[in-house]
């Protein structure tokens, strides 16, 4: 019987799902706010000692905020497109360590790492293999760090979500929406960590706008049969909410930081 916060494997595996989609992740995916990384420091109290891991480290997005400012940074990514990517920006800095690896299984010593970060990649984990590992790889009393960066646009954001579905060949059985999510709290081990939200206003051209909509593992590539009909629907949406060729988007970089406590 699946327990209630397992995944369906053929639905969550990160090696695969992104690997023809790992350009445009890098390209248009939302940035994490500066801000949100002071905070992490300032929070945590770390120093450039100190030896961070990106957990689901993607295309680099995350980790190129913590490789001048840990002694170690342990980015760990099991879809190789991605890796690549991130590697080819960041492997001439001396901190950044590119591994192989999942959140369940990442191949570090126990008790290696003082700060694990992890950004959109969360709901893609297994929760609970994921949550003992991060148990197993933090020093006694370490820190976990999660971000993400949702839109604060309800009509954009529901708009957008009208036009994923199979008319437009939009991977419906395997959105990542459709996972039960996992509650922030079980991988800190409680209730007892900080939560901080940084607004900003982004501005997308169609390029952009629609390269994002792309990245997400579950939208047609161009190969796709139906793929002419979610690009027609998401020019619909980006002339009705653009201005002059440019579209506002209100999101945030939420952190959530704490330390992990074990059972």
């Amino acid at each position: 019987m699946r327990t209630r916060w397992e995944k369906l494997d053929a639905v969550s595996d990160p090696a695969t799902r992104f690997s023809n989609r790992a350009d445009n992740y890098a390209r248009y995916r939302w940035d994490f706010s500066p801000q949100a990384i002071e905070a992490i420091f300032r929070i945590t109290g770390l120093t450039t000692a100190a030896t961070a891991a990106d957990v689901g480290s993607g295309t680099g997005m995350l980790s190129q905020h913590f490789v001048e400012r840990v002694s170690k940074l342990f980015a760990l990514e099991p879809n190789k497109e991605m890796r690549k990517l991130a590697q080819d920006l960041l492997e001439s800095y001396p901190s950044y360590i590119s591994i192989d690896g999942y959140a369940e299984s990442t191949t570090l010593p126990e008790n290696s790492v003082d700060l694990i970060v992890v950004g959109r990649a969360i709901h893609w984990f297994d929760s609970r293999k994921a949550r003992a590992e991060f148990s197993r790889i933090l020093k006694p009393r370490g820190w976990l760090a999660i971000l993400q960066t949702p839109c604060l646009d309800q009509e954009l954001d529901e708009a957008i979500k009208l036009i994923r579905k199979y008319e437009n060949g939009w991977d419906v059985e395997g959105d990542k929406a459709k996972l039960e999510k996992t509650p922030l709290s079980f991988f800190f081990g409680g209730d007892d960590f900080i939560t901080l939200r940084f607004p900003e206003t982004i501005f997308e051209t169609w390029q952009g706008f629609f390269g994002r909509q792309c990245s997400v593992s579950s939208a047609p590539v161009e190969t796709h049969p139906l793929y002419p009909n979610f690009k027609k629907a998401a020019r619909e949406i980006f002339q009705k909410f653009s201005v002059n060729g440019c579209l506002s988007v209100e999101i945030a970089t939420e952190l959530h930081v704490g330390r992990v406590l074990t059972d």
